[in-house]
């Protein structure tokens, strides 16, 4: 049982949040003497990536409010608002965009951009957060009727990391455009943007019950840090390899930007690189629940949304698969096969209700099609980032280059859309 400590309060932690015992609560609620229904005008500093909404028709953005305006008033105010971009605003710089357009029309809105803008009152937004969750994690809403301004300060190191990082998202965006569709899913596996993703394609990932592999997760992170792994071990040697490949991993996050999958994923990195350089022994089990209570204390409204419930099952699943089910796989299927066949059937497993709760369908081909697609898709994202660092090497190679990743492109969309020709269930 002492050796079940971990487990046990991650367990405890579990039933405390998703019994509603303990409530969780918002970290930067907004505060301001205005009334939300009456502020007109805010100003604060923009602390995330704009994320394009399921209706197409706008993009959402959180704002760290500093400013708010009536319209016959003027206060204070802190803490976190959402707003909601005009598709025309956020795309202004974007390449092959409607709206695309240069000069001082043009705004750059991204993480670390302080801005100000007239806005109108949406309401409440609780983004994805489930009801399953007590406490308050809703943050009022604004519609963005106009930009009035858009500045990237300079005062700070930090600062112009923050706009190096929006202008290398917005060069990768223009680099990957010019490889069509494929550039588009590839964009959208390394930085989560999916802008230019083939809707048709995107829809064929979600009915085959592949979702998952379009959002950014453990995954990918893996495959970032893998390479940096592989490379640095042949650079700097073996014994320096690891803490390379953990900064990889961390730049990773910082250019993609922060998610509840990535999160988890970059935890677990740094709990497994601590137990390794210490000497400290570990489980996997016991990685992903000290991972679990770790999450929770940085950031605590991560649990009510259904991509951090998803990428914890998942994973459970995969540890419950390969225990359960690899074995008996063995007998009939080699063993890297049926290492990935059986991690697919028990995160399947694991999130099956969660899915049906969201959707309402099952989709009985998701075990095999996700333990065929995950391994191309790794290697889809392995040969982009290359191809990525061979461009920006030899800019001649773009065309050429171009086209080996259009052609892998082609098989992986194949695939994607057989599988999700079969039937789905719905319950």
């Amino acid at each position: 049982m002492v050796n079940r400590r971990v487990e046990l309060v991650a367990l405890s932690l579990f039933v405390l949040l998703y019994t509603g015992l303990l409530p969780v609560y918002s970290r930067n609620p907004f505060s301001c003497v205005l009334p939300e229904t009456s502020i007109v005008s805010l100003s604060g500093t923009v602390v995330s990536s704009p994320v394009k909404t399921s209706s197409g028709e706008s993009y959402s953005v959180q704002l760290d409010a500093c400013e708010a305006e009536s319209v016959n008033a003027h206060a204070a105010s802190s803490g976190r608002v959402v707003l909601y971009f005009p598709v025309s605003t956020i795309e202004a710089l974007y390449p092959g965009k409607l709206f695309s357009s240069s000069g001082d029309a043009a705004a750059l809105v991204e993480d670390g951009a302080r801005i100000s803008v007239k806005v109108s009152y949406k309401g409440i937004s609780d983004g994805d957060s489930l009801s399953v969750l007590s406490g308050r994690m809703e943050k009022p809403a604004f519609y963005v009727k106009e930009l009035s301004k858009c500045i990237w300060p300079g005062e700070s190191f930090a600062q112009t990391l923050m706009f190096f990082r929006s202008f290398l998202r917005l060069q990768l965006k223009r680099l990957l455009f010019a490889w069509g569709a494929a550039g588009g899913l590839l964009l959208a596996l390394v930085c989560g943007s999916k802008e230019y993703t083939d809707p048709s394609v995107s829809g064929a990932f979600r009915n085959a019950g592949l979702s998952h592999i379009l959002a950014l997760s453990g995954m990918h992170l893996s495959i970032f840090a893998g390479l940096s792994k592989r490379t640095a071990g042949k650079l700097a040697g073996n014994r320096l390899s690891p803490f390379l490949s953990l900064a990889a991993a961390f730049l990773f996050v910082w250019f993609a930007g922060i998610s509840p999958s990535l999160l988890r994923a970059l935890i677990c990195m740094c709990i497994g690189f601590f137990c390794s350089v210490f000497g400290f022994r570990t489980t996997p089990l016991k990685t992903l629940c000290l991972a679990f209570i770790m999450h929770c204390v940085i950031s605590p409204e991560d649990a009510g949304t259904m991509a951090f419930m998803l990428s914890y099952l998942a994973l459970i699943g995969v540890y419950a698969g390969n225990f359960f089910v690899k074995n008996a796989l063995c007998k009939f299927l080699p063993p890297q096969v049926s290492s990935v066949f059986s991690a697919s059937v028990g995160a399947q497993v694991m999130t099956l209700p969660l899915t049906v709760a969201m959707s309402g369908t099952v989709i009985p081909v998701a075990v095999i099609a996700s333990s065929v697609v995950s391994p191309v898709a790794s290697l889809f994202v392995s040969g982009g980032i290359i191809a990525v660092l061979l461009v920006l090497l030899m800019p001649f190679l773009l065309k050429p280059v171009g086209c080996i990743i259009s052609v892998f492109y082609n098989g992986i969309s194949c695939i994607v859309r057989f599988f999700a020709g079969f039937p789905c269930i719905r319950i």
